[in-house]
């Protein structure tokens, strides 16, 4: 644009940290759930493919990605049954990548 405002207005875009795009402004992305009462609580988690974990909640984000810490895994009776039986396995300090939370 041969316009003196043409550059103005570029300037102001791209300079000031402000860049538009055709889209408009991003959005943050929000929890479909609210973790916060939950942190620092023992809580249970199934996840796909019959799996069960269990340890306190330490953190979590938007895509329900969570941590916990002391996690023990619930292990199937066998592979036929979805079940769980009493045997378990100690894992720890685990994220669960919110994708296979059921």
């Amino acid at each position: 644009c041969s316009m003196p405002s043409c550059g103005k207005q570029w300037y102001q875009r791209r300079v000031r940290g402000k860049p538009q795009d055709k889209k408009g402004p991003h959005k943050k992305k929000e929890s479909i759930l609210d973790l916060a009462p939950y942190l620092e609580k023992r809580m249970r988690v199934k996840f796909n493919g019959g799996r069960e974990a269990s340890g306190v909640l330490k953190g979590y984000d938007a895509l329900l990605n969570l941590v916990l810490d002391g996690a023990t895994e619930y292990l199937k009776e066998n592979e036929e049954t979805i079940k769980t039986g009493q045997k378990t396995r100690q894992l720890g300090l685990v994220v669960c990548r919110g994708t296979n939370i059921v």
